[in-house]
């Protein structure tokens, strides 16, 4: 019975690990300074969300491909105060 429980948590360990790699590979990524102005993924949605007009043609080839929900999101983050990742 021992064993069988140490061999449980070994994979729980294992699939812990294999799930903050992921969870890494995310962080990374939407803390990457991207495009021209060096902004974060996330900058670069408020920026285009304060000013819908100009970006009007984006969320709609977007929308197109991500679907509603997606827009949805997008706009609820006009909407919530900028957070610190520091």
């Amino acid at each position: 019975m021992i064993t069988r429980i140490e061999r449980e948590l070994n994979g729980l360990r294992k699939r812990i690990a294999a799930i903050d790699q992921q969870l890494d590979t995310i962080a990374t990524a939407h803390a990457t300074k991207i495009g021209s102005r060096g902004e974060t993924p996330a900058e670069l949605v408020l920026r285009v969300v304060a000013d819908r007009d100009t970006f009007r043609w984006l969320l709609s080839v977007v929308g197109s491909k991500l679907g509603s929900d997606a827009i949805s999101m997008i706009l609820a983050a006009s909407q919530v105060a900028p957070i610190s990742l520091a």
